[in-house]
């Protein structure tokens, strides 16, 4: 039987399969699977040349009416902004795509543009998407990191629509977002005792590579945002100890008040003074203290 997009997609699916069609785009030493003498994919039997399935999956891909919204398991790893050669494999099913995470991270919710190619590869809720697409990671999201995929990275849409000949702008990011760069920060630093140990020049570097450059923040932002952290825990701590203490305060005053409270026939006055305790009320005094 003749190559189709049938075989196609079953050769994806299979262990070798998927290793070196990915392994042939990219051309990267990462994958051990594919070389310059092994341009081939032996699939039940027959033997295929990896390029023609290649070409038959993307010239299966269609494009959507509007961007949609898919799931992938995956690690740390991409939990920056790279321009991805290979096929990207995603799923409709949150579920499944939990089933792939490596280790303990992570979850991407990944928006896709409409203008993406994809295919359906009818088993566990996979969509294949094309190759040479932009990978932007924006940000962590409750226990999910969102990611968006276009054609082109920001920098190369902007050429193509001319901005080119104007100065270049950063993206404007609030504390808000960057704070979520500086939480996420931590999270991987979760051997450091106090968070005075994170560096503006930590923070400056970290927002670098999770945005590939495209976000530029100063030095006295980013201790802005470590500094206002570090209040905000002070705070927090500081406003409990000063409730407990309230809280204590008022009770003994309370028990206090009910032992010598004078009574309004008995008001004190500069006339009328109370005798003065005797030892066995100095040290009842004392408890209350």
């Amino acid at each position: 039987m003749s190559l189709n997009i049938e075989i196609a997609l079953r050769i994806w699916i299979s262990d070798e399969g998927y290793r070196k069609i990915n392994s042939y785009l990219s051309e990267s030493p990462e994958y051990r699977y594919h070389s310059k003498h092994d341009k081939t994919i032996s699939f039940e039997d027959k033997t295929y040349n990896t390029e023609e399935v290649v070409q038959i999956i993307k010239e299966h891909m269609t494009i959507s009416s509007r961007p949609e919204t898919y799931y992938r398991g995956g690690s740390t790893n991409s939990r920056k902004s790279f321009q991805k050669k290979t096929f990207i494999s995603v799923s409709t099913d949150k579920e499944q795509a939990e089933s792939f995470i490596d280790g303990d991270c992570c979850l991407y919710k990944i928006i896709v543009d409409s203008d993406v190619k994809r295919i359906n590869v009818g088993v566990e809720n996979e969509v294949l998407l094309e190759n040479n697409l932009y990978w932007e990671y924006i940000r962590k999201e409750d226990e999910e990191y969102l990611v968006k995929i276009h054609k082109h990275s920001p920098s190369e849409s902007a050429r193509e629509t001319g901005a080119m000949h104007s100065p270049p702008t950063a993206p404007e990011i609030n504390d808000s977002q960057l704070m979520q760069f500086y939480n996420e920060l931590k999270e991987e630093n979760e051997d450091l005792e106090v968070e005075e140990e994170i560096t503006p020049s930590d923070l400056i570097k970290y927002v670098n590579s999770v945005t590939n450059g495209r976000i530029n923040i100063s030095k006295a932002k980013a201790a802005h945002i470590i500094q206002a952290s570090i209040d905000a825990a002070t705070a927090r701590g500081i406003k409990k100890n000063k409730s407990s203490r309230k809280k204590k305060k008022t009770r003994k005053t309370l028990k206090r008040n009910k032992h010598n409270k004078p009574t309004k026939h008995n008001k004190p006055t500069k006339h009328n003074k109370p005798n003065k305790p005797n030892k066995k009320s100095k040290k009842h005094k004392r408890k209350y203290k």
